[in-house]
């Protein structure tokens, strides 16, 4: 049997330091324009291309304030089980439970490492920001791969290394200054990164961090006990390492070298036909962006999973835009038409690229969005499938649509 591995000063912090800020009312918060992230329920094919939604097992282990029960929210047909080792998070989401009527949500405290002792497999598993925490991150992904089932997806989201150089230098700095969790010694760090200077390699970090502004989330930053972080290469190799095959980015746009680059970049063309790993690598370390990086992984035997624009049959694919994707308001796309928006990243669209945008509704199946585009359209190309093909398999390597196979 693996060694438990416990986790007291982890345990102790966020018993003390509350963290993530808790959510009050799931239905005020999703009014408010939030959503879960990774959530099968929405969008179940980014996950399983080639299959049927099905009601799913939903393990989310570290489940914080409200994750496990945000998943259980958007996912009643599924039943979720939320794990944590932090009594006062687990409070937080029995509150969430009782305010919403959440019966499909099951909640524990209990380690990571112990999850075996439920004797179950889940079709889905979440654990974001907490593997990265453990004295062994491995040992904790091979506990969550054991319990995967086959055809399984398992979502993580571990710290990016290149834009938390700074980070671990505070981490030194006020460690070797004997600063503890104290409230006062809280308070007295906040007034030292008051006078942090400009240069400070921290400061990109907290352009980027809404956790800075109150005391939980600097903790959990600066005051941290343990924690690590991982370049491009080092989560490929921690897929290998527990067993399971890297699947792709929550995101794979903000990983695609054509995602950032322009035609006029030197060396364009050699980095846009660079492999997609090396293509991630550049991007991570060329731009340090990436506060984090979430991922999904699968086991190794499993198939299904891929998606490809060069062989036939991509015209019987079912396009879906990703969430977040948006067209110019009115008022700014009179200025700028067939403009559409989707965080960081601004799509300039063709005339019968916007027709095809337009058609797709989740229901369409490509061959059937360029007869749809064909149809409205009042600016035909010459040859409508060779423009699709480059407009869809585009718009998925950037991360903007995926797609249901079949």
């Amino acid at each position: 049997m693996r060694k438990r591995k416990d986790n007291p000063k982890v345990r102790e912090q966020y018993r003390k330091w509350v963290y993530p800020k808790p959510v009050k009312d799931l239905d005020e918060w999703r009014k408010a324009g939030n959503f879960q992230l990774a959530d099968p329920g929405r969008d179940f094919n980014l996950f399983w291309p080639d299959r049927d939604k099905r009601p799913l097992d939903i393990l989310v282990a570290g489940c914080g304030t409200s994750q496990g029960a945000g998943q259980a929210y958007f996912n009643r047909d599924c039943q979720v089980t939320a794990i944590d080792i932090s009594e006062t998070s687990l409070r937080c989401t029995r509150d969430l439970k009782d305010r919403h009527g959440l019966t499909n949500l099951e909640i524990l405290e209990l380690s990571l490492f112990d999850v075996g002792a439920l004797n179950r497999k889940f079709d889905f598993i979440v654990s974001t920001g907490v593997l990265h925490h453990l004295p062994d991150p491995v040992a904790g992904g091979q506990a969550l791969a054991d319990v995967l089932a086959p055809d399984g997806v398992m979502h993580l989201m571990l710290y990016g290394s290149t834009l938390r150089a700074g980070v671990y230098m505070l981490q030194e700095a006020f460690r070797a200054a004997g600063i503890t969790q104290s409230d006062a010694d809280v308070a007295l760090t906040r007034q030292m990164c008051q006078h942090l200077p400009r240069h400070h390699a921290i400061q990109p970090f907290i352009a980027q961090s809404g956790d800075w502004k109150h005391d939980a989330g600097l903790v959990d930053i600066v005051l941290h006990p343990q924690d690590r972080a991982y370049s491009v290469p080092e989560i490929f190799g921690f897929a290998d390492d527990i067993g399971l095959k890297f699947r792709g980015w929550l995101d794979r746009g903000a990983y695609a070298a054509a995602s950032f680059l322009l035609p006029n970049f030197p060396g364009y063309e050699r980095l846009i036909a660079l492999p997609a790993t090396e293509q991630a690598t550049f991007i991570d370390n060329f731009f340090q962006m990436h506060k984090v990086h979430r991922f999904n992984l699968c086991h190794r035997s499993a198939t299904g999973y891929e998606i490809s624009f060069e062989a036939d049959g991509w015209q019987h694919y079912t396009p879906f835009k990703i969430i977040g994707l948006r067209p110019e308001p009115p008022g700014a796309a009179a200025q700028r038409p067939n403009v559409w928006k989707r965080d960081r990243f601004t799509i300039a669209l063709g005339p019968f690229d916007q027709a095809l945008m337009e058609a797709i509704d989740g229901k369409r199946t490509v061959a059937q969005c360029i007869e749809q585009a064909s149809a409205k359209s009042k600016h035909m190309p010459d040859d409508p499938v060779d423009v699709a093909h480059a407009f869809m398999s585009a718009m998925w390597e950037r991360g903007h649509l995926y797609f249901r196979k079949g």
